[in-house]
């Protein structure tokens, strides 16, 4: 059902020239954009008249449905800034544990791919069986994670000031507790990870071509340049 979306939002007219003329030169050097033919694009122009991140809903086995989002300003801001830190923290070469860099690694994955993925619900004879959602605890993490991080820091590099107010915190406790609560398959659903990736990609991939279609005719014409 991914890849059909892909498809649908893609189609073009084959007998339509690849490229159109630029306003500048006045030559077929401009890339004419795909026209899409799909309900996707009514669900991306809300989003952008309505302010709320581009989302789809993708149906695989007829009994899953997988719903993958863009990520909003904040929320690519949160997501970069935790996975810095855990980035800087996995290549430290502090942790000798080598589980506990297992873990660190795993997480650093599982915040990257379940961002994306809002809600995942799965039905049976056309009846709600569990709902999932993953970038709901996902966020949840990333927030204890940075109410963590001059502690984190403290831990694992004894250059690091200590703040007089810093507060007594077992941080491999802490660190074990978040990865327990987030690398959970109760909560994430035991989808596997290659095929959510799939789906987040075909997501981001729609996302690109829907961008490209404001470039249109439209958009290019009248303007001139010297």
């Amino acid at each position: 059902m991914a890849e059909e979306t892909l498809t649908q939002a893609t189609e073009t007219q084959q007998d339509k020239p690849t490229k159109m003329k630029c306003p500048c030169c006045g030559e077929m050097t401009l890339n004419r954009p795909p026209d899409i033919k799909s309900a996707v694009l009514d669900e991306y122009m809300a989003s952008i008249i309505s302010g709320v991140p581009f989302a789809h809903t993708y149906t695989i086995y007829s009994t899953v449905d997988i719903t993958v989002s863009v990520l909003s300003k904040q929320q690519s801001r949160t997501m970069y800034v935790t996975l810095q830190m855990l980035d800087k923290l996995i290549k430290s070469h502090n942790i000798a544990d080598s589980k506990l860099l297992a873990s660190l690694s795993e997480l650093y994955g599982c915040l990257q791919l379940y961002s994306a993925i809002p809600m995942i619900r799965t039905y049976k004879d056309k009846r709600l069986q569990k709902e999932f959602t993953p970038s709901q605890i996902v966020f949840e993490s990333c927030d204890k994670l940075l109410k963590l991080q001059h502690a984190i820091e403290v831990y694992f590099d004894p250059e690091v000031a200590v703040l007089e107010d810093a507060d007594n915190i077992d941080v491999l406790e802490a660190l074990n507790a978040i990865y327990a609560d987030c690398c959970n398959e109760e909560e994430l659903s035991s989808l596997p990870d290659v095929m959510l990736r799939a789906i987040v990609r075909t997501h981001n991939d729609i996302y690109n071509i829907l961008m490209e279609t404001g470039f249109d005719a439209n958009f290019w014409k009248g303007i001139e340049l010297a």
